[in-house]
């Protein structure tokens, strides 16, 4: 072999053959936005996250966001691509996770939430983010957690945003449940009470996948949100300790 054979084999470790041009849906997004982003798989079913834009995109900016959403980076390649009287830089991350299926469901928003962070970012990056591959929340929940977070914060003394966060990660399928509670017993257009009692029987369900004693402490910060559904016996433990 040669050595442009080599440099071709050495070329085609590196690239793909689709990564050469831009796809077509991805190249009409980008005639009239500065960014774009898209989940492929290879043959071998290895999981990758693309990114497009107008400028180049820096490791120390992506990785630290893709690991707070819970995505795993195995390696990552960047390289451009031009476009009419331009040019596109394309970075493409190869995503370690072992679980693809929770990732392929919460696709949309993990895109919608990158594009958010890296464009007009409304959020701060940390570990929260990670309840959109967890409980498929879009950027909208995670504002209103976000919110909720920085109210606790200010409220009760012996809690921290890092406490809190901690809390709605460990116990993501509550904070999902009670998200939805949440939403449609403040929000005014909804009224229903068959929509509010289903909400209520979500979180009921949530909750019983608790200890028969849950942590006082998630006792006391969930009480907040609504009424918890353990009954007297557990808030007399609670005034107990």
């Amino acid at each position: 072999m040669n050595l442009d054979q080599r440099y071709a084999a050495a070329c085609l470790q590196i690239l793909r053959e689709d990564d050469l041009t831009l796809p077509e849906p991805i190249a009409k997004k980008m005639e009239r936005r500065s960014f774009a982003a898209e989940f492929i798989e290879d043959e071998a079913q290895h999981l990758y996250l693309k990114l497009y834009g107008n400028t180049h995109f820096m490791l120390t900016q992506i990785v630290p966001l893709l690991r707070n959403i819970g995505l795993q980076v195995h390696s990552e390649i960047s390289y451009e691509i031009p476009m009419d009287k331009r040019t596109v830089f394309v970075s493409r991350y190869r995503i370690g996770n072992d679980e693809i299926e929770s990732i392929r469901q919460s696709e949309a928003n993990i895109l919608l939430l990158v594009e958010q962070m890296l464009c007009h970012p409304r959020l701060d990056n940390t570990p929260l983010l990670q309840l959109t591959v967890l409980e498929n929340l879009s950027p909208r929940e995670l504002e209103l957690l976000s919110a909720l977070i920085d109210y606790e914060n200010q409220l009760v003394l012996s809690f921290n945003k890092v406490t809190i966060t901690d809390v709605l990660i460990k116990h993501h399928a509550i904070t999902k449940a009670l998200l939805g509670y949440f939403y449609l017993k403040f929000n005014p257009a909804l009224k229903r009470k068959n929509e509010k009692t289903k909400a209520q029987l979500e979180r009921g369900i949530a909750f019983s996948s608790l200890p028969n004693t849950p942590p006082p402490s998630l006792i006391f910060f969930l009480s907040y949100w609504s009424q918890p559904p353990w009954g007297d016996a557990s808030k007399s433990r609670l005034r107990s300790r």
